[in-house]
């Protein structure tokens, strides 16, 4: 082989080589993406989860004790999205507590029986906002996961790929539709 073989062959392996360093930024740069679509997404159901608690507080529908605690819950996690300054609070032990509230509120399947149309309607709206929150909240999650695998990668990790991004973490909270709520549809 003449020098200028061994130069091509060279040059060929450093382009197949940044080549496939390209592609791994690029993959982790989607990622990263994905990881902030969903958390939005998942923020704008966590609001829409508790905007219909309030509705459902609010309407009368349930005893006043239980609407006064479900207003309060409602209130508090609408307040923890708007203080962070983040789309999405760093912890999921309000959005819990606001779950728990709400289960305890509606008691019984047999008393979401015997509600009047409104309220049951109501009811749905609650019910479908929560499932729509655990299904984002499996999406964020699983994007997520998916970031932090990548990120763990010997050639992410050893050309520092990542920048200086942080570490995304999942976001953990009860998000167990009760089975007084309706199983919503679709």
């Amino acid at each position: 082989m003449t020098g200028a073989e061994i130069g091509l062959v060279i040059a060929g392996i450093v382009a197949v080589i940044w080549w496939v360093i390209w592609v791994s930024a690029q993959r982790l740069d989607r990622l990263h993406r994905r990881v902030a679509s969903a958390r939005t997404s998942l923020a704008h159901q966590l609001v829409a989860r508790a905007v219909a608690a309030l509705d459902l507080a609010h309407s009368g529908v349930l005893d006043p004790a239980s609407s006064i605690v479900v207003a309060e819950a409602a209130r508090a996690a609408l307040a923890s999205m708007m203080d962070d300054g983040v789309p999405l609070p760093s912890s999921g032990a309000i959005q819990s507590e606001l779950s728990g509230t709400i289960r305890l509120a509606l008691g019984e399947p047999a008393d979401i029986d015997l509600l009047d149309p409104v309220g049951r309607e109501l009811v749905g709206e609650v019910a479908a906002t929560w499932y729509r929150v655990t299904l984002a909240r499996r999406f964020y999650n699983e994007a997520v996961g998916k970031t932090r695998r990548r990120r763990r990668s010997w050639p992410v990790r050893a050309l520092r790929l990542a920048g200086r991004t942080p570490m995304p973490l999942t976001f953990e909270m009860d998000d167990a539709l009760p089975e007084t709520l309706p199983h919503p549809q679709g």
